[in-house]
C-alpha cells in the first residue's frame, strides 16, 4: 500500500520556538526593537543568500557585540524543545503517512531542529528556505516541493498565510493549534 504524503512545518508544529528569550539576551523585547539590518541579514541567512559565519560577523557588528562574543548563543536561544506530544502524534500515523519538511529555516538552526526532534530521522526529506532562496508563503516553495515529491496530501503549518498560500495552490492545507487538534486531522482521514 502507497502512503500518503504529509508537508510539514517545523517551527511551532514540531518545534517550539522562543523569540523573547532570544530577544532578551541582547538586551531587546521584541522584533521592533532590532535593527533593520538584522532582520535584513537573518533573512537573507534563512533564504541562503548569507553563509552562517558571515551572518554571525555582520550580526555582531551591528549590535555592537564585542568580537569574541558567541554570536550564535543568541540566534539559537529561539530553538526550543519538540512541540508537547507531537513525537508521539507522528509515530501514529507513520504506517499509513510519509511525511517531507516544507520550512523557513537557516542552516544552523536545521542543525539544532536535527538533534532536538525525535522524529527528524522519519522525514523523507525536506525543503527549506535556504536552499529555495524564499520563504513562504512564496510561491517558490511550494513549487520546489511539487518538484521534489509532488502534491502533497496534507500540508500541516501554524502561520494563516503560508495555509491561505497552500489553498490557492489546490493543497488540502490544515493550520497546526496544537499536537491533539493534529492527531484529531488524521482520525478524520482515515
Amino acid at each position: 500500500m502507497k502512503k500518503r504524503l504529509l508537508a510539514l512545518d517545523i517551527g511551532m508544529v514540531c518545534l517550539d520556538l522562543h523569540p523573547q528569550r532570544a530577544l532578551a539576551s541582547i538586551g531587546r523585547t521584541s522584533y521592533e526593537e532590532l535593527p533593520v539590518e538584522l532582520l535584513a541579514a537573518v533573512e537573507r541567512l534563512e533564504c541562503g543568500g548569507i553563509e552562517p559565519d558571515e551572518f554571525f560577523s555582520s550580526a555582531a557588528s551591528i549590535l555592537h557585540l564585542p568580537d569574541n562574543a558567541p554570536v550564535d548563543d543568541w540566534f539559537n536561544l529561539i530553538i526550543g524543545g519538540e512541540m508537547a506530544g507531537m513525537k508521539d502524534a507522528v509515530a501514529a500515523i507513520a504506517p499509513e503517512w510519509d511525511f517531507v519538511f516544507l520550512s523557513d529555516i537557516s542552516r544552523p538552526h536545521l542543525d539544532i531542529v536535527r538533534e532536538r526532534v525525535s522524529f527528524f530521522g522519519r522525514a523523507r526529506g525536506g525543503v527549506y528556505s535556504f536552499e529555495v532562496g524564499r520563504r513562504k508563503p512564496d510561491a517558490a516553495m511550494y513549487r520546489e516541493f511539487e518538484r521534489r515529491f509532488g502534491r502533497p496530501d496534507l500540508y500541516v503549518d501554524d502561520r494563516e498565510q503560508n495555509i491561505a498560500a497552500a489553498l490557492e495552490r489546490d493543497w488540502n492545507a490544515v493550520r497546526f493549534i496544537d499536537a491533539g487538534q493534529f492527531s484529531a486531522i488524521f482520525d478524520n482521514l482515515r
